[in-house]
């Protein structure tokens, strides 16, 4: 297929019929409810049309080391650190609900 530049493999856990996620995630006294959790491989930022507003997309050298980094999105970012900075963080946590 000549006309595809890109693909990458990712796994979502998602609540289709409602357009949600089914997790939270906490950070501190903090929680973001009804999170969409996505696995993807470095290649994912030549896929999807996406801006990063701070940090950087996940790298060969993160996925050959199994490196525990995560891309929070702006909406549980905000819910997390209000208006501070996320990069750099540690110990973002998750539960299913």
């Amino acid at each position: 297929m000549p006309h595809v530049k890109a693909v990458s493999a990712g796994v979502r856990y998602v609540e289709p019929q409602f357009g949600s996620g089914t997790y939270v995630v906490k950070y501190g006294d903090r929680k973001a409810k009804q999170t969409i959790l996505e696995g993807d491989t470095a290649s994912a930022k030549d896929v999807f049309d996406l801006n990063m507003r701070s940090g950087r997309w996940f790298s060969d050298v993160d996925d050959d080391r199994r490196a525990n980094v995560i891309i929070v999105g702006a909406d549980t970012a905000e819910e997390l650190f209000g208006s501070s900075d996320p990069q750099g963080r540690k110990s973002i946590s998750r539960a299913i609900v």
